[in-house]
C-alpha cells in the first residue's frame, strides 16, 4: 500500500464502515483483512476455551493437580492437546501473515479485543503445567502472615499453616528465587486472600492478565515511536502467541510480571527518556534476575547516543538517584543482602531440562556430577559473558540497535541456563515483538512451538512408556532446543529473509 493510500484509510472519514471506505478499493482490503483477523482471534478462542472448559481452576483451586492426572494420561486427551496447539499455532501464524498488510489504526480493536478474550479464558484455567502459582501463594506467606523473608526463611518450618498442603517437599525447603521486589508486588495478593488458597490464586491471576494486556499496549507504544510501520505485527505476535497465553496467563509465570518494567524501559529508551531506562531494568531484575544482563546493554547505549558530557552526567544522576531509590523500595523491609546471595546459589545448584544438564549426563562417567556443576556453569558464564561484551560493542557503535542486542542477549542466557522452562520464553517473546525483524520472530515462533510440544513428550509419553530421567532429559532437550538452534544456524549461514515470513 502507497502512503497516500494508507492515509486516506486511516484518516479522516475514510472509517472501515464508511462508504467511502467501502467504495475505495484499498480499503475494501483493509476491511477484508480486518475481518479475517477477527476470525482468527475468535477462532482462537474454541481450542483456549475447551482446555479452561476442560482444566478449570475453579473446581481444583483446593488440590494439587497437573494436566496428567486430570486427563488420567488418556489418549484422546493427549490427541486434543496436540490438535489445540497444531490449531492455535496455524491461526497465530496466519494472523501474522495477515497483520502485515493492515494499518494498525485500524486493526487495534479485534487484536486487543480478542486478546482480552483470550487472556480472561485462560485465567480459568487451572495452572495445569506447573506448581508455581501455589509457590508464589504459600512463599508470599511468609512475608504476609508471619513477617519473615521468604528469600531466606523455609516454608517447611510452618507445617501447621492450613497451606502446607500445598508445598512440596522439594520446594519447601529451598528459598525464594524470586528477587526482593516480588515479595511487596505479591504481598498484597496473600494479605487479602487470609487462609483462602483460592483467593490468592485468582489475585495471581489478574495480576499476570493485568500484566500481559499492559505488556501488549507498551510494545504497540514502542513500535510506534520507533517509526516501525508493521506495529500491528509485533502486538500479534506477543499478545497471541499460545505459549504466552498458557504460561503467562494459563498458568500465572511472574515472567510476564517482570516483563511489564523491562518493556517500559524499551518504550522510554524509544522516546528519549534515558534516566528512566537503567532504573526500570533495576525494577525488573528486582523481580526476576534474568532482566540484569540486559543493564550493561542500555548503559552501553545510553552512553553511546548521549550528545554531551552535561547530557550524560544528567542522565547518570538520574539513573543513580532512582535505582538506588527502586533498592531500598525493593529491600524493605529486611535489607538482607546475604539472603540474595544464598538464594542465588541454592537456585544456581538446580540443574535440569537444559543443553548443560545433558552434558553434565554425559560428561558424569569421566567426572562426579558434583565436580562437573562447577565447570559447566563456568562455562556457560563465559558464553554470557562474551554475548554480552560482543552485543555492547554492537550497540555502542549502533544504538538504535538496542532491541535486537537484547534479543540477542537473552536468547543466548536461555541456551546456557543450567535449568530450562518453556515459560521462560516469555521474555524472549516480549523482547522479538519491540522491532519487528523476519529471523528473530522465526526463531521465537519456533522455540514457542517446540516449548509447548515438550509438555506432550514430559507428561502422556513419559508416563506411558516409563521412560527414565537419561532418555527424557535427552528427548526433551532435543525436541526443545535443536529446532531453534537449527533455525538460528540457518540464519548465520544464509542471512536475509526466513524461508517462512512472518511479517
Amino acid at each position: 500500500m502507497d502512503k497516500r493510500s494508507s492515509r486516506e484509510v486511516v484518516a479522516g472519514p475514510s472509517l472501515p464502515w464508511s462508504r467511502r471506505a467501502s467504495s475505495s478499493p484499498v480499503a475494501a482490503q483493509e476491511i477484508q483483512g480486518v475481518r479475517r483477523l477477527w476470525c482468527y482471534g475468535l477462532a482462537m478462542l474454541v481450542p483456549m476455551g475447551y482446555f479452561a472448559w476442560r482444566y478449570p481452576l475453579r473446581r481444583n483451586a483446593d488440590m494439587m493437580l497437573d494436566i496428567g492426572n486430570m486427563s488420567q494420561y488418556q489418549s484422546d486427551e493427549y490427541l486434543l492437546f496436540l490438535a489445540g496447539f497444531v490449531l492455535l499455532f496455524t491461526l497465530y501464524i496466519l494472523a501474522l501473515l495477515e497483520s502485515r498488510k493492515l494499518s494498525t489504526p485500524l486493526a487495534l480493536r479485534p487484536v486487543f479485543a480478542c486478546a482480552s478474550l483470550l487472556g480472561a479464558t485462560m485465567a480459568w484455567m487451572y495452572p495445569v503445567n506447573a506448581t508455581d502459582i501455589y509457590i508464589y501463594a504459600w512463599r508470599s506467606r511468609l512475608f504476609s502472615q508471619y513477617g519473615v523473608n521468604p528469600i531466606r526463611a523455609y516454608f517447611k518450618d510452618y507445617p501447621a499453616d492450613p497451606w502446607v498442603r500445598f508445598a512440596s517437599d522439594e520446594w519447601s525447603g529451598r528459598v525464594s528465587p524470586y528477587g526482593p521486589l516480588w515479595n511487596l508486588v505479591s504481598a498484597p495478593i496473600t494479605l487479602l486472600a487470609d487462609h483462602r488458597i483460592a483467593v490468592a490464586l485468582w489475585g495471581f491471576k489478574l495480576l499476570a492478565l493485568g500484566c500481559f494486556l499492559l505488556s501488549g499496549w507498551i510494545i504497540v507504544r514502542t513500535l510506534r515511536h520507533s517509526a516501525e510501520p508493521h506495529a500491528l505485527t509485533g502486538a500479534i505476535f506477543f499478545l497471541w502467541n499460545p505459549l504466552v497465553l498458557w504460561e503467562a496467563v494459563g498458568n500465572g509465570h511472574n515472567d510476564i510480571v517482570m516483563l511489564v518494567p523491562m518493556l517500559l524501559a524499551f518504550l522510554l529508551w524509544s522516546t528519549k527518556r534515558d534516566g528512566l531506562v537503567i532504573p526500570l531494568l533495576v525494577v525488573a531484575t528486582l523481580i526476576k534476575y534474568l532482566a540484569a544482563p540486559l543493564i550493561p546493554l542500555a548503559a552501553v547505549a545510553i552512553a553511546s547516543r548521549t550528545r554531551s558530557w552535561r547530557q550524560l552526567r544528567s542522565v547518570l544522576a538520574e539513573t543513580v538517584l532512582l535505582s538506588l531509590l527502586w533498592l531500598v523500595i525493593a529491600f524493605y523491609p529486611f535489607y538482607d543482602v546475604a539472603a540474595i546471595r544464598q538464594s542465588v546459589a541454592e537456585q544456581s545448584t538446580l540443574i535440569n531440562f537444559s543443553p548443560a544438564a545433558l552434558v553434565r549426563y554425559g560428561l558424569h562417567l569421566f567426572m562426579p556430577q558434583r565436580e562437573l556443576r562447577p565447570w559447566i556453569g563456568l562455562a556457560g558464564g563465559v558464553i554470557m559473558l562474551l554475548t554480552v561484551v560482543w552485543q555492547m560493542v554492537a550497540v555502542w557503535r549502533q544504538p538504535a540497535r538496542l532491541p535486537r542486542a537484547a534479543f540477542e542477549v537473552v536468547f543466548v542466557l536461555l541456551f546456557v541456563s543450567l535449568f530450562f522452562r518453556p515459560w521462560y520464553l516469555i521474555m524472549l517473546a516480549g523482547v522479538a515483538a519491540l522491532f519487528v525483524a523476519e529471523w528473530p520472530m522465526f526463531r521465537t515462533v519456533v522455540w514457542t512451538m517446540c516449548g509447548m510440544l515438550s509438555y506432550a513428550l514430559f507428561i502422556w509419553i513419559a508416563a506411558w512408556y516409563e521412560l527414565q530421567e537419561p532418555s527424557v532429559l535427552a528427548a526433551s532437550v532435543l525436541l526443545s532446543f535443536g529446532l531453534p538452534l537449527l533455525v538460528t544456524i540457518m540464519e548465520w549461514i544464509w542471512g536475509g529473509e526466513p524461508v517462512v515470513r512472518l511479517t
